[in-house]
């Protein structure tokens, strides 16, 4: 009996000091956030390190300290902290978001991209896939954001939405134009099954549109992808 009252009491003491390190970590966070709102990064640097240092499960704290080093000016420490982060706390999808940015600030573009394409696709709403089109853009990377606007046109069709349909077109069209060789269309063999799609999708259109009578104007769906630019 005593034995077991021992181990009772012991292990209630763990589950104690576990509830007051997890608290803790939270106080620090909040401090931290608070500093950083302030402008003062390397106060926040310091809470935000010593609350994950606390309660290394803290996906957002890891996002906040890149943020905060971000603003210090050292990409490669945010993008470090943010690895350790996926580690830790790997169902933190904004982690990959965050990790994207400081990757291309680093100049790793590639690796950016990858970053923002596994949160896009981790969350699935047309809202993110939206924001990966954008980024690629801003990074130069146009045949991932040609295939960005494809799987919106494509989210488009299956969720009949026509107003993002045409906006999709708009842009996959211009994209298409613009990459030409590059086209991502051309490799459809990938093992990404929605990339297969895409291709098998604009390549119906092609088609479509190729073989459409000459003297008969423009088809339906390229007349709206027009008239958007």
């Amino acid at each position: 009996m005593l034995a077991r009252a021992w181990m009772c009491a012991l292990l209630g003491t763990f589950a104690f000091a576990r509830s007051a390190h997890a608290s803790g970590a939270t106080d620090l966070a909040t401090e931290g956030r608070a500093a950083l709102a302030a402008g003062d990064e390397y106060r926040a640097v310091r809470l935000f390190t010593e609350a994950i240092t606390l309660d290394p499960s803290l996906g957002p704290t890891y996002v906040e300290l890149a943020q905060a080093r971000m603003k210090l000016g050292d990409a490669r420490e945010a993008e470090r902290v943010l690895s350790t982060g996926m580690v830790h706390a790997p169902n933190h999808d904004a982690l990959f978001e965050s990790r994207a940015k400081a990757r291309r600030a680093l100049g790793w573009h590639a690796e950016a991209v990858g970053d923002m394409h596994e949160y896009a696709a981790r969350l699935g709403t047309v809202e993110v896939w939206e924001r990966y089109a954008v980024f690629c853009g801003e990074g130069g990377q146009f045949p991932a954001q040609l295939g960005a606007w494809r799987r919106l046109a494509l989210f488009g069709e299956q969720m009949k939405l026509q107003e993002l349909q045409d906006k999709a077109k708009r842009f996959a069209y211009a994209l298409q134009l613009l990459v030409d060789g590059a086209d991502p269309v051309l490799a459809p063999s990938l093992s990404d099954p929605s990339r297969q799609a895409m291709a098998a999708l604009a390549k119906r259109r092609a088609q479509s549109h190729t073989q459409s009578p000459t003297g008969g104007g423009s088809s339906p769906k390229i007349g709206r992808v027009k008239s958007g630019k």
